[in-house]
């Protein structure tokens, strides 16, 4: 009885609060008000319902009150709620500095806590925007400085580093206009994140530099929050430099312990990182006690997941490694990350659907990947073979793509391929673990998944909106035709104004799909091995399928019976250095090197392509080779299958045993070919010639030959000619939309290029102008028979980003590009042989093939040895759909006016004879 009085009495209490509370009408709540409603009962819904109601007077402050408390007081889910807030609060704001802060915040929040990037780059742009009227507005560093973080985590290291600089410079701007601790404080911040930046690039020197120089602020102003955060910084520095020297790991230690000693703010992660350096030292004892202490600080789930998962590296990595230990703490790790997700077993792994509800997805994808390395290395460590713990760790690497499918979603164009480098390794142990298992599908499906990720998204895109009714493909179309608009605004310098509507316009596009059209997501998959072998191949014809690793190369060949042969190649010193000459070989004349060539070319061979097509070598006729990394520079038709004595005369080469064509990847080869539209090919040729010098270019010796040779191909209504003074850039764009098939004849820069490029009579056009062009949807074939038009930068799980990568992305079925500086006067006697077989029926591929070896042929007929070599005729590769192409030339159509008008006059003739 005297417990239910005490019970209503309590009802009483918390029922005269909330009167009291929602009776009063404030001027804004602040966040000790916000506090002592939380303690007094009101959830964090209640919060937010209260800080928008008619009671409150000034609902802007509030809410930006209320999304400083959820990030304060780590309530559920608080960095999502905290956005909210500070989003909600621009709907009442009219302050413009006010709502630059909004922004600032937000962009914060997402780039630092939700790890979507794509919004925080767009609320961080639109906060500097704002505070740029306002140059003393001490927030304005901070936006510069939030970019500068979140292009680091991109991956883009020169972004970045241009964005701390501006973001100290204006820091140094607001100082001397009015020195204030507060705006000190944004200055070592500054300092601080910048130094993060250089640990990660590797200017170890200029990193400690920067952190100094944020500790002497720190401790001028009193800020030891921020000096505890300064400290940890600078010994994760001294962490990395262990590796040069083990006296550094005691440096470290040293000033973690420092930071402890100052604050005891992130305690329990002073301690996990301690316990790392102890690790990494190999001090196992110290590691394993550290964590465990770490373990008795931690505050939240989330941070004992960190803190269990060193544990598990602990258990794995140390002297008598513990597998079952280990596995268990990276379960508990897990466990902790995901919220209805409670199953102990290191063998079961959250679905997709619980995934996705992760707000840490960065830190659970080192949490499964650990976990399923783990389980791989402990199959690898039986003398009896337990082939179910392969199992356990494909199943784990399964949850990881499952997971980067999440990730990726909100990140922009570079942070995809950001991660996909980073994932790599991952990958790599994934191909490792299908490859010992034998399971030839998730084999295949891995080996693919690492693969031209950005190309493959486009072409479904380019398909889905094809696919759409008119109406929602007008949609569509608007929202891409502004991003388009905006890009081509950058593409002329940049611009804050277009950067922002460009972000704001992808954001749109990324959002209507997701929200609209889910099948478009639904989608994304990568082609069966099944349906591959039945698209793509026949009798006559293979593909070989490569992953090039750390530790190995992996591949796969497969035939249309879908029979199989899987091959791992072992990546040693020897095998990177042959590869390396091999491809330094095509910089200089070859015939001047002589026997080196058929050495490597035949050790080459015999390393990385006979042990794949053995099985059924002298079967096949044909190959689609699907290369990565290194291998993408080397040209398949001019390895040597056999040694002969006599080099140059009687060199025999792949070309003489298969037709070779390549792709980025099988799933968008067949997305390609799938796209194919029979139509009649209408040339846009492109000749600048540089006759005078243009531009500083050499001449380009037979541009005249070789253009009215292709002319002769093609009837008039069906050509379109751009020579010497005709191909500007402003001409191309023009005309591109108008044809089925590019030809560019210049000169192009690509090795070593950050932004490939090919030279037009008056300007340059790089992969920005490709990427903004209008071509048109039929565009079947690009041929750029231009130096280097097939190299660029390597990005890893996209390939070689190049000019005609670049011409993919737009939807071209099929690329002609070259691999190395060609020999000009050799590319008029290989493409007039090209077009010639076009003309007579031959698919793409084949009429490259056959150029190629009528030339040879007509080399060896003439004991010209000198011009045999693969430097003067195997440059050209040929990548995507192979298809026939129906060509007519003037000729042709002049032969039915001929009978036409023959026929109409026989006519004539026969009606007054008749008459």
């Amino acid at each position: 009885m005297k417990s239910c009085k005490m019970f209503l009495i309590l009802i009483m209490f918390f029922l005269s609060c909330f009167n009291t509370l929602y009776a009063q009408n404030i001027k804004f709540v602040s966040s000790s008000d916000y506090e002592k409603f939380h303690e007094q009962g009101m959830s964090s819904d209640e919060l937010f319902e209260y800080a928008v109601s008619e009671d409150v007077e000034d609902k802007a402050k509030s809410l930006r009150n209320l999304g400083a408390y959820y990030i304060k007081k780590h309530l559920t889910k608080n960095y999502i709620k905290s956005r909210n807030a500070y989003l909600k609060s621009l709907e009442f704001d009219q302050t413009q500095d006010l709502r630059g802060y909004a922004h600032y915040m937000i962009g914060e929040i997402n780039q630092k806590n939700l790890a979507n990037f794509r919004l925080a780059e767009f609320h961080l742009q639109k906060a500097i925007e704002i505070l740029l009227n306002n140059d003393q507005h001490g927030f304005l560093g901070a936006c510069y400085r939030e970019l500068g973080t979140l292009y680091r985590k991109r991956g883009d290291i020169e972004r970045s580093t241009l964005y701390f600089n501006i973001a100290i410079e204006k820091q140094k701007d607001i100082l001397a206009k009015k020195d204030t601790a507060k705006k000190q404080k944004q200055m070592a911040k500054a300092y601080h994140a910048f130094g993060n930046l250089l640990e990660e690039s590797g200017d170890f020197k200029a990193s400690i530099s920067n952190l100094k120089k944020a500790i002497e602020i720190n401790k001028a102003t009193g800020s030891d929050i921020e000096l505890t955060k300064n400290y940890i910084s600078l010994a994760d520095v001294y962490d990395r430099l262990g590796k040069q020297n083990n006296e550094n790991y005691n440096k470290a230690i040293s000033f973690y312990k420092k930071a402890a000693e100052v604050s005891d703010v992130d305690a329990d992660i002073i301690q996990n990182n301690i316990g790392i350096t102890y690790l990494k030292s190999k001090q196992f004892g110290k590691a394993k006690n550290t964590f465990e202490q770490a373990l008795n600080l931690s505050e939240s789930k989330i941070d004992s997941a960190i803190v269990y998962n060193n544990l598990g590296d602990y258990y794995l990595y140390n002297s008598n490694s513990n597998f079952e230990k280990a596995l268990a703490n990276y379960q508990k790790a897990i466990v902790c990350s995901v919220s209805g997700f409670n199953n102990a077993m290191p063998s079961s792994n959250p679905d997709k659907s619980i995934l996705k509800e992760s707000i840490i997805k960065k830190d659970l994808l080192t949490f499964l990947s650990e976990k399923a390395i783990c389980w791989l290395k402990y199959y690898e460590s039986e003398t009896q073979k337990d082939r179910n713990k392969l199992d356990a760790a494909l199943a784990a690497f399964q949850a990881v793509d499952s997971l980067v499918d999440l990730m990726i979603f909100d990140y922009g164009k570079g942070t995809k391929l950001f991660w996909r480098k980073e994932l790599k390794l991952i990958y790599e142990q994934a191909v490792k673990a299908a490859y010992e298992r034998e399971n030839d599908s998730l084999y295949f499906y891995f080996l693919e998944r690492s693969k031209a990720i950005l190309l493959l998204e486009q072409l479904e895109l380019n398909t889905f909106i094809e696919n759409l009714n008119e109406t929602h493909r007008n949609i569509l179309e608007n929202i891409y035709s502004e991003i388009i608009t905006y890009r081509e605004a950058l593409n002329e310098g940049y611009d804050e104004n277009a950067s922002i509507q460009l972000i704001e316009a992808e954001n749109k596009l990324q959002s209507t799909l997701k929200e609209k059209y889910p099948a478009y997501y639904e989608s994304m998959n990568v082609v069966e091995m099944s349906e591959a072998s039945q698209k793509l191949l026949n009798d006559s014809t293979i593909l070989v399928n490569y992953f090039f690793g750390k530790e190995a190369i992996y591949a796969i060949a497969i035939n249309s019976r879908g029979e199989t042969n899987k091959h791992k190649i072992i990546v040693d010193k020897q095998l990177e250095k042959d590869i390396e000459e091999y491809i330094k070989l095509f910089e200089r004349e070859i015939d001047k090197v002589g026997g080196v060539y058929q050495d490597l070319a035949n050790k080459l061979y015999e390393k990385i392509y006979h042990p794949i097509i053995k099985p059924w070598k002298g079967q096949f006729t044909e190959a689609i080779i699907i290369p990565d990394d290194q291998l993408s520079f080397i040209p398949f038709d001019a390895l040597v299958p056999y040694r002969k004595e006599n080099y140059a005369e009687n060199l025999h080469y792949l070309i003489d045993e298969q037709c070779t064509r390549y792709a980025y990847s099988t799933t968008t080869l067949v997305k390609q070919k799938a796209s194919v539209q029979n139509t009649r090919a209408s040339l846009l040729s492109v000749f600048p010639a540089f006759e005078k010098r243009e531009l500083d270019q050499e001449q380009i010796p037979d541009s005249k030959r070789l253009h009215n040779s292709i002319s002769a191909f093609f009837s008039k209504e069906n050509h379109k000619s751009l020579y010497y003074e005709k191909a500007t850039l402003d001409a191309f764009k023009k005309y591109a939309a108008n044809y089925s098939i590019i030809h560019i004849h210049s000169h192009a820069l690509g090795r070593g290029m950050h932004f490939p490029k090919i030279y037009l009579i008056d300007s340059l056009l790089t992969l920005r102008d490709i990427e903004i062009l209008n071509v048109s949807k039929y565009l079947d074939l690009v041929i750029l028979s231009a130096c280097e038009s097939n190299l660029g930068k390597i990005k890893s799980g996209e390939g070689v980003y190049s000019l005609a990568n670049g011409f993919a992305h737009k939807g071209a079925k099929s690329i002609i590009a070259g691999l190395w500086e060609l020999n000009e006067d050799k590319t008029p006697i290989l493409f007039s042989s090209f077009y010639q077989s076009l003309k007579e029926g031959k698919t793409k591929g084949r009429a490259l093939h056959e150029a190629k070896k009528k030339y040879l042929s007509e080399l060896r007929n003439s004991d010209d040895y000198i011009n045999m070599t693969p430097d003067k005729w195997a440059g050209y590769v040929f990548i995507g759909a192979d298809n026939t192409l129906t060509i007519s030339d003037d000729s042709y159509s002049s032969w039915w006016y001929y009978l036409f008008g023959s026929l109409l006059v026989f006519g004539l003739v026969a009606w007054r004879f008749k008459k």
